[in-house]
């Protein structure tokens, strides 16, 4: 695999990731990673960015808001990395968007470590709802995030995975905007609680069967097209995925008349003790993987 910068498009919508460390992984050593995904019309252009800093850290980022360096996923020279995706949650507390992106850059420029992340987090104004999966070279995370409630899981088995627009968390589900429990093809099903639910369900399937982790495994588990669905979700319905369940940890949406699909665009994975985000420009199942590096 060549090492090289790179363009691709799409916007991040609902999306899925993991951590492991510890027991979790063969080396003991951090994970994490997931899909990127979306069902909008406008594509947005998205690159990868590397950037030098006289202060704080330099890093490599997944840039999906090139005007405001924003970050989805991306590593430090310090081995801080992290996959970011939304949540929905109740208007008033979801503050913006758009800081909520670059709130994960400000991580990869200013933290060395795990804990000052969370700080940074946890110091941050309004930011809508986050799945955040962070690591440095000793150990992982899964935050979720809502307003200024913030909860910080840290795994006891040394994995823990989730999937928007839901959250894991028992403490930060009261918070979420979900519209409906089961998906319902009448209604809004890309924000139901079960698509959620089912595909972090999925993760820890995954995990079970493939326990412990090394990065030799990631592509089988980020492309996966296993897992089970309401069954309510069928092809013909705008966005659905057409391989595997409705729940499938990789998408595969199907474009329609008014131009609609529900597909990953982009999957990372990040190897911490490495200093190595490795990303695939498409979906898992069919793309390769590119290692990219922070500047020195």
């Amino acid at each position: 695999m060549q090492e090289a910068d790179a363009a691709f498009g799409s916007p991040e919508d609902d999306c899925n990731g993991f951590v492991a460390y510890g027991k979790a992984t063969v080396d003991g050593k951090p994970l994490i990673g997931g899909n990127g995904e979306t069902d909008h019309l406008a594509i947005r252009q998205t690159r990868m960015v590397r950037m030098r800093n006289k202060v704080g850290n330099s890093f490599v980022m997944k840039s999906g808001l090139p005007f405001l360096n924003s970050s989805q996923a991306g590593m430090n020279d310090k081995g801080v990395c992290l996959f970011g995706s939304g949540v929905s949650i109740k208007p008033e507390i979801f503050g913006d968007v758009g800081y909520r992106q670059v709130i994960r850059r400000i991580v990869l420029q200013e933290a060395d470590n795990v804990d000052e992340a969370i700080d940074l987090f946890k110091q941050g104004p309004l930011m809508g709802g986050q799945h955040i999966y962070l690591a440095d070279k000793k150990r992982a995370v899964h935050i979720e995030y809502a307003g200024k409630h913030v909860e910080v899981i840290e795994p006891e088995s040394g994995f823990d995975a989730g999937s928007s627009p839901y959250f894991s968390s028992p403490r930060m589900t009261p918070h979420c905007n979900v519209l409906v429990d089961e998906t319902d093809p009448r209604f809004s099903w890309r924000v139901a609680k079960k698509r959620g639910v089912f595909r972090m369900e999925r993760w820890h399937e995954l995990y079970e069967a493939h326990k412990p982790l090394s990065l030799e495994k990631m592509p089988t588990l980020l492309g996966d097209h296993g897992g089970r669905g309401t069954g309510l979700v069928q092809e013909h319905i705008e966005g659905a995925c057409p391989q595997g369940s409705d729940y499938t940890i990789c998408a595969h949406g199907t474009r329609t008349e008014s131009g609609s699909f529900h597909a990953s665009h982009f999957s990372n994975i990040s190897q911490p003790s490495k200093l190595k985000l490795w990303i695939a420009a498409g979906n898992p199942c069919e793309c390769g993987f590119f290692p990219f590096t922070p500047p020195t």
